[in-house]
């Protein structure tokens, strides 16, 4: 049993693709009733500024380990969470790749001998935007932004 708790942890620590951190502003709410998005792929990922009048809601952080290099493949989990929250859409100011320090994994028998040992260096991609929610436009006099 213990040895199946160990290959349980070794496939979490080394399946673990990406993380969506999200810092809302203070007045952030969930409620939104304008929001018109109805599937997490609508969910704007931009590397400019939006051109529709709008409001940051606070910042985001990505975390990508699977792809660092390629981030467009593992996007869907910050489009699902911006989806959950009922936000419009990030815009990315800040692409780097970092490197993780190492992760050392030693196993030992009742005897105190190392009977598995493992050592990972990764390198993590990650992404830092501002998600923002579109102003409601109103009909007489549609707001854009330059």
């Amino acid at each position: 049993m213990k040895q199946f708790g160990l290959i349980l942890l070794f496939l979490g620590i080394f399946n673990c693709a990406s993380s969506v951190d999200f810092i809302p502003d203070p007045d952030f709410t969930e409620e939104n009733p304008h929001y018109t998005k109805t599937k997490a792929e609508e969910v704007e990922i931009l590397a400019e500024r939006p051109i529709r009048d709008f409001k940051m809601v606070g910042t985001v952080i990505f975390r990508n380990f699977v792809s660092p290099m390629d981030m467009q493949s593992e996007l869907h989990a910050l489009q699902r969470e911006m989806f959950r929250l009922k936000i419009d859409g990030v815009w990315i100011y800040k692409k780097t790749l970092e490197t993780v320090p190492p992760l050392l994994i030693n196993t030992q028998n009742q005897e105190g001998m190392t009977v598995a040992y493992t050592e990972s260096h990764k390198e993590m991609g990650k992404l830092t935007g501002y998600p923002y929610r579109y102003r409601k436009i109103n009909d007489n006099n549609p707001k854009k932004v330059r």
